[in-house]
């Protein structure tokens, strides 16, 4: 069980990681980076997925820490993707309402998403 929660989340994690890349050209340690592929090589994207952790510098981190980590950078792409929508939505509210209705609707979904990371990111922390 833990081991399909782990995969769900990176599998999340390379979901919102697709509209952004990490920065610079650096890798972790080679040691933190075979974690990161090891751990990866359960999602349906196992490159994309090393990509978005690659910054993630600690060799010794557990499969639940990773988690904390995919979930932390997942909720963060979230909120950024929310706040382009909701733009979005507000420039749209103005001109055409059936355009508006289904961004909103995106919005809706998008915000549900950001709950349940935050739901996610508490539960973690509190184990």
């Amino acid at each position: 069980m833990a081991q399909l929660g782990l995969s769900l989340l990176l599998l999340l994690l390379s979901t919102f990681c697709i509209t952004g890349t990490t920065k610079g050209g650096g890798h972790p340690p080679s040691r933190a980076r075979a974690f990161i592929v090891e751990q990866c090589q359960a999602t349906l994207y196992p490159e994309l997925c090393v990509q978005c952790l690659s910054n993630y510098p600690n060799a010794s981190a557990s499969q639940q820490e990773l988690a904390q980590y995919a979930l932390t950078m997942s909720l963060a792409r979230a909120w950024y993707t929310r706040a382009y929508v909701t733009q979005v939505a507000v420039q749209l509210k103005q001109t055409k309402a059936n355009e508006y209705q289904a961004v909103k609707d995106c919005l809706d979904q998008i915000n549900d998403g950001v709950g349940q990371l935050s739901q996610s990111i508490q539960g973690a922390s509190t184990n």
